[in-house]
């Protein structure tokens, strides 16, 4: 009879969010302990850019979030192959072993932790492209806003000139 002790089943569930972290550090993508490169983060001075710099930062966070939306797909495509493969694994198991042994065998243990793994990248990722997407409405909104007070001086400027009377 194959059982996996309690302390093995902690140990192959805590050693997916390792894995996962490792991941996501190899790949570059931002985590709350990351600095350096950009990332997706907004500078706090953002308001104090030239519009040169706020339309190269919206170029750089629109790409950055292409390349999480990209991550994100394939993490729900993996997520799809592993929820079929524990599937698979546990009515092999439930065959061979009967119902009451599938969640203690290490088949269903590794595949299950393989599915979590998976479901886990996808949370993070989703919250990554929420981040950035929020990220470029705000710098869509600072532009917008500098547009507005533009179009302001400029009727500030035209109602001055127009309404003073010239004598000649």
């Amino acid at each position: 009879m194959i059982n996996v002790p309690a302390e093995k089943i902690s140990e192959m569930y805590d050693k997916v969010d390792r894995d996962l972290q490792n991941n996501i550090q190899s790949e570059n993508l931002s985590t709350p302990r990351d600095l350096g490169e950009f990332r997706g983060e907004i500078p706090h001075d953002l308001d104090m850019l030239s519009n040169d710099d706020i339309a190269n930062l919206m170029v750089k966070v629109q790409e950055y979030q292409r390349c999480v939306n990209s991550y994100l797909s394939d993490a729900r495509n993996m997520k799809k192959v592993k929820q079929r493969i524990l599937k698979g694994v546990k009515s092999a198991i439930t065959i061979e072993r009967g119902k009451e042994h599938v969640e203690s065998d290490p088949r269903y243990i590794e595949s299950d932790c393989a599915l979590l793994y998976w479901e886990m990248k996808e949370e993070y990722l989703e919250d990554i492209s929420k981040s950035a997407s929020k990220s470029y409405q705000m710098i869509s909104r600072l532009i917008a806003l500098r547009e507005q007070d533009l179009q302001q001086t400029t009727r500030r400027e035209v109602f001055r000139k127009g309404g003073r009377k010239t004598y000649g």
